[in-house]
């Protein structure tokens, strides 16, 4: 008998702690309606192509021109500004492996101090930054 009362008294205390998680939840629900707004924008994204591509073209543009390292946000920056409209999706995510790289070394790898290591050199984005960059790097880039 005494073990059916602990049963009972259990499962109503799990029952109400569920409740009150419940209500914990829709609480914080209605007192931030900013987060609410986010998941719906967030899922709006990832199920419209073009809107993705936008948010990711926008992402990498600003990741481009603010790297935090003033040569590496012209040499990078002004590159991604006039190729990234025009990159398919897989150049796009491949850029965006480049800019995952740290400054000092893809700064060293694409004026040609230092070789980057396979996979950057592979990299099909690195490739054709690398080229372009060699071709006009004797001129002025403004």
């Amino acid at each position: 008998m005494h073990s059916a009362s602990l049963d009972s008294a259990t499962s109503q205390t799990s029952a109400q702690l569920q409740q009150q998680q419940t209500e914990q939840q829709r609480t914080r629900q209605q007192s931030h309606p900013q987060q609410q707004q986010y998941s719906n924008h967030m899922k709006a994204i990832q199920q419209d192509p073009e809107l993705r591509r936008k948010v990711l073209v926008n992402r990498l543009l600003y990741r481009s021109r603010q790297r935090g390292f003033l040569e590496m946000d012209l040499l990078v920056g002004i590159w991604a500004e006039k190729q990234i409209p025009q990159l398919n999706e897989n150049m796009l995510q491949q850029f965006e492996i480049v800019l995952d790289q740290e400054n000092p070394d893809l700064y060293k790898w694409l004026t040609g101090q230092e070789q980057p290591p396979q996979d950057v050199a592979e990299n099909a984005a690195y490739q054709v930054h690398k080229r372009q960059h060699l071709l006009f790097s004797h001129f002025p880039i403004w």
